[in-house]
């Protein structure tokens, strides 16, 4: 246990959790639970400082790894599902980010998450609007709206919605851009879109 906790220390995380693997099946040997249930709970404590290195190193793939590796012990923690869907959405895995996020959402972390997601839809709903995908756009950005209201949503949805030609629903997605950025420098353009 304690050349697992040093390990740890070093960052040298894989080799700690396979050191703790041996600690929980030794202390079963000699009847101490205490030490295997610390063991167990140090696990994912590593686990989780190994993603989080990880992606602060921008190294997504193995983040996510360490991430999943928390997940599929503990499928109920919001924070490793948050942050799986940090990673992933950094590596350009929409679908499994939205998945990780909306897992964190259900497991005590709905406001971080709720934010993730707004962030990515509008990230998708920029890349519709350059791509032309002006339906798409229209969607990802209402989606991220719902999610937490922004301006930036409702500008990308508006553009999108007039670029489609369907003025009715540009119109409303301008105002309410308008509303939430009231002093933005794009402001009097807008309006005068509207108008």
């Amino acid at each position: 246990l304690n050349i697992a906790k040093s390990l740890g220390q070093d960052k040298n995380y894989d080799e700690a959790v396979a050191r703790l693997g041996t600690t929980i099946e030794l202390a079963g040997e000699y009847g101490n639970q205490s030490v295997a249930d610390e063991a167990k709970a140090l696990i994912p404590q590593l686990l989780m400082l190994k993603g989080t290195d990880l992606l602060n190193s921008k190294d997504f793939a193995g983040a996510a790894a360490a991430y999943k590796q928390i997940l599929d012990a503990d499928p109920a923690n919001g924070v490793a599902a948050l942050r799986l869907g940090m990673a992933l959405a950094s590596s350009g895995d929409a679908n499994g980010a939205i998945q990780a996020f909306t897992t964190a959402a259900a497991n005590g972390q709905k406001a971080s998450a709720d934010k993730q997601l707004a962030n990515l839809y509008v990230r998708i709903a920029n890349s519709a609007l350059k791509a032309k995908k002006y339906t798409e756009a229209v969607d990802a950005a209402v989606k991220s709206a719902e999610y937490a209201e922004s301006s930036n949503a409702y500008l990308i949805a508006g553009n999108a919605a007039q670029r489609a030609g369907n003025n009715d629903d540009s119109i409303k997605y301008f105002e309410k851009y308008l509303e939430l950025a009231p002093n933005a420098k794009n402001a009097g353009t807008i309006a005068y879109t509207v108008g």
